[in-house]
């Protein structure tokens, strides 16, 4: 029998291609690294990748029982300073605005945190209530290598207003964060969160949060320079990437950790950082309101409802492909512009944004920046859709971590009823959640 001979090119070519392989699952693999959860015991829970259906929560308001407290500070309480070279972290005039009333909504579900360390600093930052009683915040404010490691007690004091707690205070039972800051001290993964000894949020609510970039954000905090007294200021954001957001909002020491939310009081970043041209907040994308999921105990439409085991038609699971396999089809389209890795869209010579756009039978979205929104899930007028890493609104059944969804035709999730479906009445609970057949 004749063996035939592999030429040394071929093998080199294999070689080269099986080693770049290697690089990239390596890469992707310590990226996804970054997300494991790190708690205070020294517990690490490896981060694992999901495609399950992760939807928004909504801010509640709590019952505003008072319970009023005056604070006595530690003597060496200061204010940590995350300012870059050259800072200037008032733009123009200052806009920020003393709260007079932090006993309305939002401002009392925002904390002023303490939190001492092993090498006995003490330090003001700023949380937000996020359920019952959990407080989110940025990862340097409960953790700093250079302190000691983790915060040795937190303690926080919702709608604070500089002289008297109004709701009293709760401390830390744990502290938790991820290996991106605990172990690097990375920017892009600053962030924690605060699990309290009591259910303060059911007295001053809490705030929902979101993966959706709004164009006009607020930022409620304890900046230095306002005597332990909350400031508030709403802005525009200037741009983002997969890890961050930027803006020219106002911001000094001890705002670390306040929420950047829209008008629907949903967070969907964490201030973080100052510089002399614009400030940076941690942005929570999908992975990261994963995390934080977790760790407030949030119950999402995953876990909301039993569904039945039995699965809808195989013959509908499918949606109907795009009308091009490239999203969208041509860039010479004149509406349709590619720059800079995205997807834009243009009306009479001016980007969209925060809009849907039909376009050849299917719809997309426009966030906050104009960019085409890719695998996500996006609640827009009371209406919520899928749009696949194509771009293009979903139609049909939608399998995601042993759960079944339904769109229609249009991409709406249909939600709170009973729908027809292949000859058969689906019953669907209040997020989508596909229960049973009638």
């Amino acid at each position: 029998m004749n063996k035939q001979k592999i030429p040394i090119a071929v093998l080199v070519l294999i070689l080269c291609i099986s080693f770049s392989t290697f690089l990239i699952q390596t890469s992707y693999s310590a990226e996804l690294s970054m997300l494991d959860m790190v708690y205070d015991d020294g517990t690490v829970i490896p981060y694992r990748k999901t495609r399950a259906l992760i939807t928004d929560t909504e801010s509640f308001e709590g019952d505003g029982t008072f319970s009023e407290e005056t604070p006595e500070f530690p003597d060496n309480l200061e204010y940590l300073d995350t300012t870059l070279k050259n800072t200037r972290t008032i733009f123009g005039s200052d806009d920020r605005k003393i709260v007079s009333n932090t006993t309305v909504s939002p401002y009392r579900k925002v904390v002023f945190l303490t939190a001492t360390f092993p090498n006995g600093q003490s330090i003001i930052g700023t949380g937000n209530m996020i359920s019952k009683n959990t407080v989110l915040t940025a990862g340097h404010c409960i953790y700093k290598a250079s302190f000691g490691g983790w915060a040795k007690k937190v303690t926080v004091y919702p709608g604070y207003n500089g002289r008297t707690a109004p709701y009293g205070s709760a401390s830390s039972t744990q502290l938790l964060s991820v290996s991106g800051w605990v172990n690097h001290e990375s920017y892009q993964h600053d962030m924690g969160a605060v699990i309290l000894n009591k259910n303060i949020g059911n007295t001053v609510g809490w705030f929902g949060l979101t993966t959706q970039l709004a164009n006009t954000a607020t930022l409620s905090a304890y900046h230095q320079d306002q005597n332990k007294k909350q400031g508030t200021q709403t802005g525009n954001l200037m741009e983002s990437d997969t890890n961050n957001v930027y803006y020219q909002l106002d911001s000094k020491a001890g705002s670390s950790g306040g929420g950047i939310y829209n008008a629907s009081q949903q967070i969907f970043a964490i201030n973080a950082y100052e510089s002399n041209f614009r400030n940076m907040a941690t942005r929570i994308n999908a992975e990261k309101l994963s995390i934080i999921y977790q760790w407030a105990g949030i119950h999402t439409s995953q876990t909301e409802a039993t569904p039945s085991t039995t699965a809808p038609p195989a013959s509908t699971v499918l949606p109907l492909p795009p009308t091009s396999t490239t999203t969208p089809p041509i860039a010479t389209q004149s509406a349709w512009q590619f720059k800079n890795g995205y997807w834009y869209y243009y009306s009479n010579g001016k980007a969209l944004t925060n809009s849907l756009v039909f376009y050849k039978n299917y719809y997309y979205y426009l966030d906050f920046s104009g960019r085409m929104v890719t695998d996500s899930l996006i609640t827009t007028n009371n209406s919520t859709y899928y749009f696949t890493e194509d771009g293009y609104h979903h139609t049909g059944w939608l399998y995601i971590h042993d759960i079944w969804y339904y769109f229609l035709p249009n991409g709406r999730m249909i939600k709170g009823q009973e729908y027809p479906v292949d000859g058969q009445i689906a019953v669907f609970n209040s997020n989508g959640v596909w229960i049973r057949y009638k």
